[in-house]
């Protein structure tokens, strides 16, 4: 009888050692995401940071897509496109889709004509935009403006660049007046305020507006902060 007990011991002690041990050679993990060296560049990598709230997904130097990452739910964008934009281009998530349409709708009712230049961009297309700008601007230009394949919010599909019919971007303006006032009525921000350059790492652009949903894009305009100060 008590040679039982004591096998019974030793196989309990057996067990909770080797759960032990196991529970600390995974303490780095949780989920797909790997923590072993933090911070993670890779925010692909985090699929559950993707599914768990895709429209605050960060995108930028620091928080970086993969190759292979293709919004789920692409959908063409029911607006004006300028005639140099790619079918591509004249993509974008859904739901950045639907508000963007209502967004030039409602500038147009306010006699204000706005065009699609740029929605989504896949990583290859972001590559050859970078290598474009590179060789006719210098890689000065480039790094203020264009963002390395992997870390453009074009490719979640949430953001897009807006001009006129020519496929100028809008820079100055009315056109610019009524997006920096009016485009978070629509779920939208100018992701790259004036005066914000040091915190979100590019010049000011006027025409790139980036879906973040009504509630935060109201509240990121009415603290007149960037979205990295969200």
């Amino acid at each position: 009888m008590k040679k039982n007990k004591l096998l019974q011991l030793l196989v309990v002690g057996c067990i909770t050692l080797l759960t032990f041990n196991g529970c600390a050679s995974n303490k780095n993990k949780v989920g797909n995401i790997d923590n072993s060296n933090e911070p993670s560049e890779d925010i692909e990598k985090g699929e559950s940071n993707v599914e768990y709230n895709p429209m605050l997904m960060m995108v930028n130097d620091k928080h970086w897509l993969d190759e292979s990452f293709v919004p789920a739910n692409l959908e063409k964008v029911n607006i004006p496109f300028s005639g140099a934009s790619s079918d591509e281009e004249m993509h974008m998530e859904y739901e950045g889709a639907k508000a963007v349409e209502k967004l030039v709708d409602g500038a147009l009712k306010d006699g204000i004509a706005l065009y699609g230049i740029s929605g989504y961009r896949s990583y290859q297309l972001q590559q050859n935009i970078y290598d474009i700008t590179v060789a006719n601007n210098g890689q000065e230009y480039t790094n203020n403006y264009v963002a390395i394949p992997g870390r453009s919010e074009h490719q979640m599909g949430l953001a897009i660049d807006l001009g006129d019919e020519s496929g100028n971007l809008i820079k100055t303006g009315t056109e610019v007046e009524w997006v920096k006032g009016n485009a978070h009525i629509y779920g939208f921000i100018v992701r790259y305020p004036k005066g914000k350059e040091d915190i979100t790492g590019y010049k000011y652009e006027a025409w790139h507006i980036r879906y973040v949903g009504i509630s935060v894009a109201t509240e990121i305009y009415n603290k007149n902060i960037a979205f990295e100060e969200y």
